[in-house]
């Protein structure tokens, strides 16, 4: 839906470029009515109404809560969209509106994906009820002085000169030298910083150590967008990707620079802050070479085709030397795409060798870090000093030994002068005590055992009488059973005995 660009703050306006008269004779034309209460209102036909039913489709302001919840009336629309109250009259006021229009511009860039906003944009897009919110523009310039915002201009400011360059090729970031030194007007592009940095970081990541020219960057970035989208491309997605490039460079983790004899830009992103060398101006050169001579080599293979296909038809239409004349080319086209494939492997190989070359320099750097650390850390020690170190501690060592084994000699003389002559009469103590000792164990056995027994019940020595209406045992059997007796009597004694043992 095309914007109103009518100037709030009665400023003068640039005059508007080609492209914008372009626009306006294409675009239908509309009228604007005031509401009673003295509020701007758009006066749209039905096919702009549905333009902006579809932008609303595509991101509602109401997905931001912060806008939510300052629009749920309309008088509280009214009060939000009018314009910020003046310092003196109403600061606290004013600092909330700012403060809360500030995270609805920061949360719409994110939701978006889009760092580059306009007051148009932002105006265009939070209508609600007809009404366009009046407090943009000086809301931007709020946030432009408190470093939220910046112009694209003040991010090339950064990059040595050639920022502007990018600027001059970018399609619509400026469309006249004059947009930038009035920041008021409402068709002025400011950039969101935080976003800006966070997709320069992104691309950092992405493309760390690629040096490449900035068409082939540009393109690549473009079919990640859409492999990863699904979208067709923002119309500012190329000013975006000069952005993310200028804020990289003003960091020193991107470098500009020509290459070819055309002058070609060409770029080195690299998280190290390594300038351009002669090594990567001459690889991106032997690139270009491979990427032309690859370029040929489909282009031959595609002639050799055709030509073999028109000499077929030639042949077909019984114009024989006409055929033989497309099939000598094929044949030639054939012969040169084989050479072309020679020198592209050639190419290939010398890559590889840099890349090797490369390799090598990074390794032998860590070599000579790794010295240096080493060296660093053994500063403080030499042969000498080692060497005299560990005498010292052998002398230690041998000095301990000597005192322990002079404690343990000193020890044996103290125990041997305590004893004295006294030593074979202790022995013989030593010996009666043992035996009596002995003694003492057999005669607690001994009244063990007798204390056993004594609980043992007694064997009987006569036969029971009849009267006792008992079986009359044989004296054969008594003997067996007075004998059986004495044997467990025997065993039983013996292992008391061993038990006490």
């Amino acid at each position: 839906m095309q914007a109103d660009t009518r100037d709030t703050n009665n400023t003068k306006r640039d005059p508007p470029s080609d492209e914008d008269l372009s626009h306006e004779k294409s675009s239908p034309k509309r009228s604007r009515i005031k509401r009673s209460d003295g509020m701007s209102v758009a006066n749209e036909n039905p096919k702009e109404s549905n333009e902006k039913e579809g932008s609303k489709a595509r991101m509602n302001p109401t997905t931001i809560p912060t806008y939510d919840s300052n629009t749920k009336t309309d008088a509280q629309t009214r009060a939000f969209f009018s314009k910020l109250p003046s310092k003196e009259d109403k600061p606290e006021q004013r600092e909330t509106r700012i403060r809360n229009w500030s995270s609805i511009i920061n949360e719409y860039a994110r939701q978006t994906n889009d760092f580059l906003v306009s007051s148009d944009k932002i105006r265009s897009h939070f209508v609600k009820d007809g009404i366009r919110p009046d407090c943009i523009p000086e809301v931007l310039m709020e946030m432009e002085q408190r470093k939220q915002l910046a112009t694209p201009q003040q991010i090339a400011s950064g990059t040595d000169g050639w920022g502007l360059w990018l600027l001059k090729k970018s399609y619509s970031i400026i469309s006249s030298p004059l947009r930038y030194s009035s920041p008021q007007t409402s068709s002025s592009n400011y950039v969101v910083v935080d976003l800006l940095h966070q997709q320069s970081s992104s691309l950092l990541s992405r493309l760390d150590g690629t040096i490449t020219t900035f068409e082939r960057l540009k393109t690549a970035e473009r079919n990640r967008y859409l492999s990863t989208n699904g979208e067709r491309i923002p119309s500012n997605f190329t000013e975006q990707i000069d952005l993310c490039i200028q804020d990289l460079a003003s960091k020193r983790q991107a470098f500009v620079f020509n290459v070819g004899k055309n002058g070609e830009k060409a770029i080195k992103i690299s998280s190290k802050k390594e300038n351009v060398s002669e090594v990567d101006v001459g690889t991106l050169q032997i690139k270009n070479a491979l990427e032309s001579v690859e370029q040929q080599i489909e282009q031959l293979e595609e002639e050799a085709l055709l030509a073999k296909k028109q000499a077929l038809a030639y042949k077909v239409k019984k114009q024989t030397k006409t055929a033989l004349i497309h099939l000598q080319r094929s044949k030639r086209m054939d012969k040169l795409r084989e050479s072309r494939l020679v020198s592209a492997d050639n190419l290939r190989q010398i890559l590889e060798k840099i890349e090797d070359a490369k390799t090598n320099v990074e390794v032998l750097e860590a070599f000579e870090i790794g010295t240096r650390t080493l060296r660093e850390a053994n500063k403080n020690l030499s042969v000498d000093k080692v060497e005299k170190t560990m005498d010292d501690l052998a002398d230690v060592i041998a000095d301990q030994k000597e005192v322990e084994d002079a404690i343990s000699a000193g020890n044996e003389s103290i125990v041997s002068s305590e004893l004295g002559n006294d030593e074979d009469e202790l022995l013989d103590q030593l010996k009666a005590l043992e035996i009596e000792v002995e003694k003492d164990r057999k005669i607690e056995e001994e009244a063990d055992a007798e204390f056993i027994l004594s609980q043992l019940p007694s064997v009987p020595t006569t036969e029971p009488s009849n009267e006792q209406n008992l079986p009359s045992t044989p004296l054969k059997a008594k003997t067996a059973v007075s004998s059986i007796s004495r044997d467990e009597e025997n065993k039983l004694s013996d292992g008391l005995e061993k038990m006490a043992v």
